[in-house]
C-alpha cells in the first residue's frame, strides 16, 4: 500500500494540501494516512488537513482543499483579478478576501494557520445563491 501511496503524491505540486477525506477517496484508509504521518511522509497541519513533510502549504491549495470538503468558500474582490493575471495596476498584496453564504464556517485547520498572506473571509446574504 505504501507503494500506491507514492503514486498520490508524487505528481502534485509543492504546498497541496491533502484532507484525510480526500486521501480516503484515493484508496488511503486512515489507518494508512496515520502510518505516512508516522513514518514522517506527511505531516498534520490541523485534524483533518496533512501536507508533505517540509513543504509549506500554499494558500491557494487550502482554499481547493476547503472546497474539496464540500464547503461553498469562493474568492473574490482583488485576489480574484491577481489569480487571472489582471492585476498589473496592483502595487501590493491585498488580503486574501473568502465570500460564502450564511451558516459556512472555516475548518479549524485553516483558520489557526498562520498565513504569510492576511485572510479576511465574509459572509453573504443567506438568499443569494453563489
Amino acid at each position: 500500500m505504501l507503494n500506491r501511496s507514492g503514486g498520490i503524491f508524487k505528481n502534485q505540486p509543492e504546498g497541496m494540501i491533502y484532507t484525510s477525506s480526500h486521501l480516503s477517496c484515493q484508496g488511503l484508509s486512515l489507518k494508512m494516512q496515520k502510518r505516512l504521518r508516522d513514518i514522517g511522509v506527511l505531516e498534520s497541519i490541523g485534524k483533518v488537513a496533512m501536507i508533505k513533510k517540509g513543504q509549506k502549504p500554499d494558500i491557494m491549495y487550502a482554499i481547493h482543499a476547503i472546497q474539496q470538503l464540500g464547503l461553498e468558500v469562493h474568492i473574490g474582490a482583488i485576489t480574484s483579478y491577481i489569480l487571472h493575471r489582471q492585476s498589473h495596476y496592483v502595487f501590493f498584496i491585498p488580503p486574501i478576501k473568502l465570500f460564502s453564504s450564511r451558516n459556512v464556517y472555516l475548518p479549524n485547520w485553516f483558520t489557526n494557520y498562520p498565513w504569510d498572506n492576511n485572510v479576511k473571509f465574509f459572509t453573504t446574504n443567506p438568499g443569494i445563491k453563489l
